[in-house]
């Protein structure tokens, strides 16, 4: 069981990241990082990962891949329409994402997105996942997100995600109906 199966979500896609260590009960290969939306806040003493209703992880913590947390909806009004979001918080990145992996997780998962396009000497992984993140979510849930969503294009074309096939989203998703 992991972290998350714990709490409400919404499994909203995923990735499949290929990484060469073994980073899940000794699995090496393709690993699928599980893109969720909470459904409910998490309490303060939940160790794997923290957030609020409305915020994106991508892995779901403890028996799943470590958890980045993506804080909703000021990620997709940073992405889309960054001169007002900064008027407004003047707070650049800081807040935006926070992960929840160890040094020697983040190489492993690293390691995986180095192969999907990731340039370490560019940007940070988080930055990086949390661009192709809401990109996927604006193109693919616009709805839901529409009146955060700005004007500016996005950098990022968020091919690194999935929409679910129908039998991933009955495995993923029967949580959110208990």
């Amino acid at each position: 069981m992991s972290a998350i199966d714990q709490y409400l979500y919404t499994c909203l896609g995923a990735i499949d990241c290929p990484i060469s260590y073994e980073l899940l009960m000794g699995y090496r290969g393709i690993v699928h990082i599980a893109i969720y939306i909470l459904e409910q806040d998490i309490p303060e003493y939940e160790t794997s990962f923290q957030g609020k209703q409305g915020d994106i992880l991508v892995g779901g913590g403890s028996g799943e891949t470590p958890a980045l947390r993506i804080k909703m909806p000021d990620a997709i009004r940073w992405v889309t329409d960054f001169e007002q979001f900064d008027k407004e918080y003047q707070s650049g990145r800081k807040g935006l994402y926070t992960a929840y992996w160890s040094c020697t997780q983040a190489f492993m998962i690293g390691s995986g997105f180095v192969k999907l396009g990731w340039n370490p000497e560019e940007i940070d992984i988080e930055n990086w996942i949390m661009n192709h993140v809401v990109s996927f979510l604006v193109q693919n849930y616009k709805e839901r997100f529409s009146e955060f969503i700005g004007t500016e294009p996005l950098d990022y074309d968020g091919s690194i995600c999935h929409m679910l096939t129908d039998e991933e989203d009955k495995i993923v998703n029967w949580q959110k109906y208990k």
